[in-house]
């Protein structure tokens, strides 16, 4: 769980990350790795928040 107040904890299955290459100018390894992270949260079917 993850705690974003004292009454509100997300469980962490919610979240839903993803690697990607990043889409901006880096360093040497850029577009050849996954350098950038997607985070995915579905605020409207979250049964961890209250209406």
């Amino acid at each position: 769980m993850i705690a974003i107040t004292d009454k509100i904890a997300i469980d962490e299955s919610e979240i839903e990350e993803v690697f990607i290459r990043s889409a901006v100018p880096g360093g040497q390894n850029v577009n050849k790795v996954s350098s950038a992270v997607q985070l995915r949260f579905d605020i409207r079917h979250s049964p961890s928040l209250p209406d």
